[in-house]
């Protein structure tokens, strides 16, 4: 039995995921830092993309009165859930990750580091607030970084792994 994955849902619920067969999919013990931490930050952006913005941007601003504060709550959450999941995966230590790229693509990556914090306050802030209008705007910018980083670091975990053969 193996814990996969805790949830915390935005009543304040927790969802547990329990695998009954071994997961071997994030045993990375034998895979170069470098290509874990790539393949780790694939992974959650990869998250993102699904959990959050496929799920959200579109509808965010369809959403009635009555329901947004659930939906807010749950856009919060989802953050929440992605960020605590790669805290664990030790994701968010920059210098790592940007050991990760070539030298001329760590300019890109530094600013979009930098720029999902200041996304991050702002969309935090506006779920609090229940402003629809700044949370799409903020999915909107999180959608074109995430996409623009989904682009670089898949074509850099090719070239890593394209190196070793």
């Amino acid at each position: 039995v193996l814990l996969y994955r805790i949830d915390k849902l935005a009543s304040g619920s927790i969802i547990f995921k329990v695998l009954f067969v071994e997961d071997v999919t994030w045993k990375l013990d034998d895979v170069p830092t470098i290509h874990a931490t790539l393949l780790t930050s694939l992974v959650m952006a990869t998250r993102f993309k699904y959990e959050l913005i496929g799920k959200y941007v579109g509808e965010i601003s369809a959403v009635p009165d009555s329901k947004i504060e659930e939906v807010c709550g749950e856009i919060r959450q989802t953050i929440m859930n992605i960020e605590s999941e790669a805290e664990s995966r030790g994701l968010m230590d920059q210098s790592m990750l940007l050991k990760a790229f070539k030298e001329e693509q760590r300019d890109s990556v530094i600013k979009m580091y930098k720029d999902w914090y200041v996304i991050r306050a702002d969309l935090l802030e506006a779920l609090e607030n229940k402003n629809c209008d700044t949370v799409r705007e903020n999915l909107d910018h999180l959608a074109k970084m995430n996409k623009e980083y989904l682009q670089i670091a898949s074509i850099r975990y090719k070239e890593l792994i394209a190196d070793e053969y």
